[in-house]
């Protein structure tokens, strides 16, 4: 579940993504966008929060427009899945329309880890099928990112070092019990002895 200060980046991300949509015109998205030609229309391809990393919310950011009118294609969200990819895992995600801008769409992820994702999108637009892939790269859209490139002024701790510091308060607490509990026996011995 997602909290509001993570949708308010991936809505900073996709408000950012629109002014430039509206600045340049659909068919000049090329920042950090791959796209696709299928029959008479152009998908556009990205993240919605650039750069991107590792365990930051982010988004599919899907743009659908008519290649020889420029028109954006609307009602998509009913006729399109999409599945992201990454090494061996797969996952469908929702494809929502945006609220602000007529022939784009989203999709809510968390990539947790750093590399190359695909995403697969299939289905129609209008009466033309659709089965594309796009995976992250130099050509396409950007690779996700492991936060500690980025991390000021500490790198953030890593899995691998929480779990140690887990283990060693478990460790510590029952150590703590253990002398609780020989305390307690010692005490209530010499009590008992007392009397």
């Amino acid at each position: 579940m997602q909290t509001p200060r993570q949708w308010a980046r991936i809505a900073a991300a996709s408000g950012a993504a629109i002014l430039l949509y509206f600045a340049i015109g659909p068919s000049a998205i090329a920042l950090a966008h791959g796209h696709i030609e299928v029959g008479d229309y152009t998908l556009v391809i990205g993240w919605a929060a650039e750069p991107s990393f590792a365990g930051e919310p982010n988004a599919l950011d899907l743009r659908v427009f008519n290649t020889k009118t420029n028109d954006p294609v609307t009602g998509l969200e009913d006729t399109l899945q999409v599945e992201i990819v990454q090494g061996g895992a797969k996952r469908d995600l929702e494809l929502e329309p945006s609220d602000e801008e007529e022939g784009a769409y989203t999709a809510a992820i968390v990539p947790t880890v750093a590399g190359d994702y695909t995403f697969h999108i299939m289905g129609k637009i209008e009466d033309t099928d659709v089965d594309v892939e796009m995976t992250s790269g130099p050509d396409t859209f950007e690779t996700i990112e492991d936060k500690s490139d980025a991390a000021f002024p500490a790198p953030e701790p890593s899995v691998e070092g929480l779990k140690s510091q887990v283990l060693i308060a478990q460790i510590l607490g029952g150590a703590g019990v253990v002398l609780g509990l020989a305390g307690l026996i010692i005490g209530l011995t010499g009590r008992g002895k007392a009397t």
